[in-house]
């Protein structure tokens, strides 16, 4: 078996940057670069996300060559905690150009086909063709998809399944269809047939 070391780029310094470099860093994994949005810029990673200095300080989004980090850190893996799919796309498309592996928590990469079809397009033949992958996961893939089934699995009869889940309204409320009427919620976005296509 052909072993890499693992070197990670991280996008995103907020609450889950932060746990992803402390969970990174108990694991051995080196964050090589990071970069960052609006706060924090130039501040060492590790003291922001309470292990100790690290050596990396975050960089500024808007304001470096990202294809230029990517190859100076020698980065294989980039892993962005930031914003929407169709925000992040030039980055995401940057790194998987450059022959980054690509795992993000936006919520629309887990069905981007779905969600975006221009963006999943784009993000998707920028992989097929640097032979690299993107992968969208979080709290969806455990909370929404498989939650139910794993609490379920051991019991005799279920009479009903009734699960809750929270978000950061103050991030993706604008996005979020809870506080509007069922007449006002957006038509559904499927990529061809209807909802039974894809159930």
């Amino acid at each position: 078996m052909n072993h890499h070391k693992i070197k990670v780029i991280l996008f995103g310094m907020g609450i889950m940057g932060k746990q992803i470099t402390r969970f990174l860093a108990d694991k051995n994994v080196p964050v090589v670069a990071a970069v960052g949005r609006r706060s924090h810029i130039g501040e060492d990673i590790g003291e922001l996300s309470g292990i100790g200095p690290s050596g990396v300080s975050l960089l500024a989004g808007p304001d470096i060559d990202l294809e230029e980090v990517i190859k100076a850190s020698g980065a294989n893996v980039a892993i962005h905690c930031s914003a929407n799919l169709e925000e992040i796309a030039d980055q995401i498309c940057c790194c998987l150009e450059n022959g980054l592996n690509v795992i993000t928590l936006s919520e629309d990469a887990y069905f981007p086909f779905v969600e975006n079809l221009k963006t999943y397009k784009r993000l998707n033949d920028a992989a097929l063709r640097n032979r690299v992958t993107l992968v969208g996961l979080g709290m969806q893939d455990v909370t929404w998809s498989n939650k139910a089934v794993i609490l379920s699995g051991n019991c005799i009869r279920i009479d009903s399944i009734t699960c809750e889940s929270w978000g950061m309204l103050d991030v993706v409320g604008q996005a979020e269809p809870g506080f509007i009427t069922v007449k006002d919620l957006p038509k559904p976005r499927y990529l061809h047939g209807d909802l039974d296509d894809y159930v």
